[in-house]
């Protein structure tokens, strides 16, 4: 989805002039540093490091090239490489921490990536749990957690506790409200001690909640997120 009124210079080499959620969370042209303030991705690992595991090449995100990594790790392979075979984490890390060809909101972090989802972009409990109380233990300023359980689940006291001792530590948590379209927000986000975000998209006057979006009068917050059957400029 693009919505400048005039597409970019198409041998600039740089993706930033199509990134629409900048001007959707006025940030167009700001410098919002963040230096020295880490987080955690739990997702579905981040194309930070350009290696081959397992007889699998992975190349890193050029954006990332001079984001600084902290204490990384895959708890669906339990190793030290929390490399993505999805993609969604590294998508994630790229709208939060890279400078250059593709601009993050908040330059100058330290990011910390935890891998708890796999190829599938699926995961399961335990590993969520592990992950938070790593990010606790090795420093994370802020977790992002841009996954949800589907609807109906329960959360066991593990999760609960691990979600608790990050906030008693001082550790601000965010979670994405789910994308089933429902009144209902999913879990981690419908936690207490979680900052639950649903999804925007550009509207007639201005931004306003995504069709698949969940949703609930306790959101904190919607952010950029768009839709694959919206275009504003072709």
């Amino acid at each position: 989805e693009i919505v400048e009124e005039s597409p970019p210079d198409s041998n600039s080499g740089s993706a930033v002039d199509f990134q629409w959620h900048l001007d959707a969370a006025d940030l167009r042209g700001q410098t919002y540093r963040a230096d020295g303030v880490v987080v955690a991705v739990v997702d579905s690992g981040v194309a930070y490091l350009t290696t081959a595991e397992d007889g699998e090449s992975f190349n890193r995100a050029e954006s990332l090239a001079d984001v600084p990594i902290v204490a990384p790790w895959d708890f669906v392979e339990d190793d030290a490489l929390p490399l993505d075979e999805h993609q969604h984490g590294t998508h994630i890390a790229s709208l939060i921490a890279p400078q250059g060809l593709v601009q993050g909101v908040a330059q100058g972090v330290s990011l910390m990536p935890l891998r708890v989802l796999d190829e599938n972009n699926a995961g399961n409990e335990l590993d969520l749990v592990e992950a938070i109380h790593w990010a606790v233990e090795h420093g994370a300023d802020v977790v992002n957690m841009s996954l949800a359980f589907p609807s109906g689940y329960l959360p066991s006291p593990a999760l609960e506790e691990a979600l608790e001792r990050a906030h008693d530590a001082g550790v601000v948590v965010i979670a994405a409200t789910g994308n089933d379209g429902a009144d209902i927000i999913s879990w981690p986000a419908s936690s207490p001690t979680v900052i639950a975000v649903g999804a925007s998209v550009p509207g007639p006057s201005g931004p306003e909640l995504a069709s698949y979006s969940n949703s609930d009068p306790k959101v904190s917050f919607l952010a950029p997120g768009g839709s694959l059957e919206l275009d504003t400029n072709q």
